[in-house]
């Protein structure tokens, strides 16, 4: 895998997900009167750290693309550089990212 950023992994994504699902399935509890103030506080808490770890990812987005002093927000790895690379060289040649992404991920995980 790709070393990047801490806390934007599978497990983050399902977290988030989670949060972000969490009041939908509170709402359930709601029309069988089973639901409580300290539930609903739960639940705040937990979107207010999904919505903040969404907020920090786009905002490390953003400085990193700044940093980079790229336009326009583009991905970043090893796959788009050769890509962009090979696109200069030989234009008329196929994309490379589709083709290298793979080979990419398996040389970085060996």
């Amino acid at each position: 895998m790709f070393a990047g950023l801490p806390g934007i992994g599978v497990g983050t994504l399902f977290y988030v997900l989670a949060a972000l699902w969490m009041p939908c399935w509170e709402l359930t509890n709601v029309v069988r009167g089973k639901s409580s103030l300290v539930r609903w506080r739960l639940i705040a808490r937990q979107l207010l750290f999904a919505l903040g770890i969404m907020g920090s990812i786009a905002q490390s987005d953003r400085v990193l693309t700044w940093l980079l002093g790229w336009k326009t927000s583009a991905s970043v790895g090893p796959a788009r550089w050769i890509h962009d690379e090979l696109g200069v060289h030989a234009p008329n040649s196929i994309m490379a990212a589709p083709i290298m992404a793979p080979s990419c991920y398996w040389l970085s995980s060996c």
